[in-house]
């Protein structure tokens, strides 16, 4: 779709464009790592304050376990995208496997399927 195909031209014709996506992708990455940021901040002051998590609560202890989060959360939404199905549905693996309780996954994906419904709506 951005590159076009012989039959019609993509979505990029002029380097406006080329600036727009660009931009796009540096304000995503940015916003990301300043997300990431506020997850750790958080996290370090509960640790400070002698939080007590739950054990099935997620705990962000390094960047390393966020970055892995993002980039499953990056491609689950492609691969919720290239099927047609809802990103909660693929993301509901994810969540089951860094350990959260299949009650909170299960309401998290019903929130995120009503997200990704209505957005399709309009």
């Amino acid at each position: 779709m951005i590159l076009g195909s012989k039959h019609k031209a993509g979505l990029i014709e002029t380097p406006y464009s080329y600036l727009a996506l660009v931009g796009f992708a540096y304000y995503a990455l940015v916003q990301t790592r300043m997300n990431a940021d506020e997850v750790k901040r958080v996290h370090e002051i509960k640790k400070r304050c002698g939080y007590v998590y739950d054990p099935h609560d997620v705990v962000f202890s390094d960047t390393k376990q966020i970055a892995k989060l993002v980039i499953y959360s990056i491609l689950a939404g492609i691969l919720g995208g290239v099927v047609g199905t809802a990103g909660g549905i693929i993301l509901g693996l994810l969540f089951l496997e860094m350990g959260m309780l299949p009650v909170v996954v299960s309401s998290t994906n019903q929130y995120l399927a009503l997200i990704s419904t209505i957005s399709v709506t309009i």
